[in-house]
C-alpha cells in the first residue's frame, strides 16, 4: 500500500513542478535620454563669487593615538575673484572648523578648472 501511495506522490509532485512554464518576463522600461553637460562651463558647474562656499563634513582616523577618529568640518570660501585671460582666478580659503588652515588660487576658463596654488 505504501509503495502505490509513494509512486503516485512523487509523481503528483513531478506533474505539478513541471507545469507550463511561467517564467518571468520584464516590462520594457521606456528609453532614457542621457543628461548632456555640453552647454554647461567650469562657471557654471563651480561659480567663483566672492561669498560662495562649500562646505564638507570630514572624518580622518590617525594611526598614532591609537586610531582616534576626529571629525571637523572643512569650507572652501572665495574671497576674491579677478579676470585672467579667458577666465578668472580665484583666491579660495580653506577654513577648518572656522580657523584659516590653507589659501588655494583656482582658475576656471572654459576649458576647465584648476588649481593653481595652495598646500
Amino acid at each position: 500500500m505504501k509503495a502505490p501511495l509513494l509512486s503516485f506522490s512523487l509523481f503528483a509532485i513531478l506533474a505539478v513542478g513541471c507545469g507550463a512554464p511561467k517564467a518571468y518576463i520584464p516590462k520594457k522600461t521606456a528609453p532614457v535620454t542621457p543628461t548632456s553637460l555640453e552647454a554647461a562651463t567650469p562657471q557654471d558647474l563651480v561659480p567663483m563669487k566672492v561669498g560662495n562656499r562649500w562646505t564638507y563634513a570630514m572624518e580622518t582616523q590617525s594611526s598614532v593615538q591609537k586610531g582616534a577618529a576626529e571629525q571637523a568640518e572643512l569650507v572652501f570660501e572665495v574671497q576674491s575673484v579677478t579676470p585672467k585671460g579667458e577666465g578668472s582666478a580665484a583666491v579660495i580659503r580653506v577654513l577648518r572648523d572656522d580657523q584659516e588652515v590653507d589659501r588655494q588660487t583656482w582658475l576656471t576658463t572654459p576649458k576647465g578648472l584648476y588649481q593653481t596654488t595652495g598646500l
